[in-house]
């Protein structure tokens, strides 16, 4: 039984890896054009409340919970999210009472961030601290 249960676990494993490498394969394809996708996702994601409700984007959140937090009507959230959606930039995961959505490897292999405005992506991105060492 042991030994099954493990085997069902890889076989899991397994399927999941190769949904992750097709959904690459699939967004590097899309990407060989990549400054007619810029020319399209650039323009909605420099857009500052398409770019708040990308930002809450977490895998857990459903439209209605993204509206809450960025404080935009839910009709509106909904509207970005397939426009999101329909760009490869985000994905649903989970549909049922709540459709959830997470973010796709394709904001990050564009490296849209870097042609964002600045005061844009400070907003929503973590910062680092660096510790600053003194010399005695």
């Amino acid at each position: 039984m042991a030994e099954s249960d493990e085997l069902l676990r890889g076989v899991k494993k397994l399927e999941a890896g190769q949904e992750y490498h097709s959904h690459v394969l699939e967004l590097l394809l899309r990407a060989q054009d990549q400054e007619q996708l810029r020319a399209d996702i650039l323009p909605l994601l420099s857009r500052e409340q398409v770019f708040r409700v990308f930002a809450a984007v977490d895998g857990a959140s459903s439209g209605v919970e993204i509206a809450e937090k960025t404080n935009i009507p839910q009709r509106t959230v909904s509207r970005y999210l397939t426009s999101l959606d329909q760009r490869g930039l985000i994905k649903l995961v989970a549909a049922g009472g709540a459709k959830i959505y997470a973010r796709t490897p394709m904001y990050d292999l564009l490296e849209l961030h870097r042609h964002l405005p600045k005061e844009l992506t400070d907003q929503h991105t973590p910062t680092r601290r660096r510790s600053r060492r003194r010399d005695t």
